[in-house]
């Protein structure tokens, strides 16, 4: 109970850094508006509704990867890439994401989402700019695989973080810089996916496969 009080302390505290930039940016925005300049008047609502549509998105983002999983529905690839854009502002980073699929059907099972959405927060901590983020996912041996890879910028593996995903750490280890890769790796374990990790010189690549079903 003390592990798991202190994973929920941790990970809310991420959830808050991660907030605190574009709801401070909204507030100031908000602010300006009282301004008797129309012309600061003017761009402080262009970037207030600019703004406002990043946290919206990153509220969706992050609902979709650490929500109650009952309170989900499926979720599209086109709305993962989308979602995931927004979120993590790749664009105007320079990072490309490339979602492909070979799949019948476009509509993952919500487990299946949050999975992809985890594994895509990973790969995009391995980039600073000009990178890209190739999600690919396939049906191997009647099991569903999903491969993320991260390839440019800074390619080299936390090794800490990497065992907490292969489960080779335990408990004493968490703080709020490695919770995302607890969380992860538990995922994993209730899906029953089996995660695999590889580097080479410009890429790290992620493979999960799992017997779960697309809805």
């Amino acid at each position: 109970m003390k592990n798991q009080l202190l994973f929920s302390e941790l990970l809310a505290s991420k959830l808050c850094h991660d907030f605190a930039g574009i709801v401070g940016a909204v507030d100031s925005c908000a602010e300006l508006l009282s301004s008797a300049d129309v012309n600061i008047k003017d761009s402080a609502l262009q970037l207030l509704s600019i703004n406002a549509r990043k946290l919206v998105s990153r509220l969706k983002f992050y609902r979709y990867a650490y929500g109650n999983i009952d309170s989900l529905e499926n979720i599209s690839i086109n709305e993962i890439q989308t979602l995931s854009n927004e979120c993590l502002d790749l664009v105007s980073q320079q990072i490309i994401l490339q979602l492909r699929s070979n799949l019948h059907h476009t509509i993952l099972d919500k487990l299946v989402g949050k999975i992809i959405i985890c594994l895509i927060i990973i790969a995009f901590e391995h980039i600073i700019k000009n990178g890209r983020i190739n999600c690919q996912l396939s049906i191997i041996n009647d099991k569903l695989s999903i491969i993320a890879q991260a390839i440019g910028g800074y390619q080299k593996i936390d090794q800490q973080k990497a065992n907490i995903l292969l489960g080779n750490e335990n408990w004493n280890n968490l703080n709020i810089h490695n919770c995302h890769e607890y969380y992860t790796y538990y995922l994993h374990q209730q899906t029953q996916c089996e995660l695999s990790i590889t580097q080479s010189t410009k890429m790290i690549q992620y493979s999960v496969q799992t017997t779960l079903e697309r809805k």
